[in-house]
């Protein structure tokens, strides 16, 4: 079942914020790719910027799928589920601005969210390594 009613203030802006109730069938996530460590990279962007909005929510580097051909991905959206199977909840949003038609992915930038992704990042990557030899 969808949702996505509430609006909040997000950037800036007024937003929609799209969720929906879990659907998960406990799989085990399918993080350690090279292209899951692209959609992490990409979400940290601005992680050491010291702006952040006074009201609302302030987001991390945010992505469409239309940004897929510049990051060199296909199916951002699998990608981000994956994730979103680790993250701490509630930390990776998915929203549009009221204004916009698109839809975006970003991570509130707090600390612990932007700790989290730097540790999966090194995660990845030693997994990676490993794979290769």
């Amino acid at each position: 079942m969808r949702e996505h009613k509430q609006t909040v203030l997000i950037n800036g802006k007024e937003s929609e914020i799209f969720y929906r109730k879990s659907r998960a069938n406990n799989e085990a996530p399918k993080v350690f790719t090279e292209d899951v460590l692209k959609v992490i990279n990409e979400l940290l962007i601005f992680k050491d910027s010291s702006l952040k909005y006074p009201k609302g929510i302030t987001t991390l580097n945010t992505i469409t799928s239309w940004d897929e051909p510049r990051i060199g991905i296909k199916r951002l959206s699998n990608k981000i589920i994956e994730i979103r199977k680790i993250i701490p909840e509630s930390a990776l949003l998915t929203f549009k601005a009221l204004s916009e038609s698109e839809w975006k992915y970003g991570v509130i930038k707090e600390p612990k969210h932007i700790k989290f992704l730097e540790d999966l990042r090194e995660q990845i990557l030693k997994q990676i390594s490993k794979q290769k030899k």
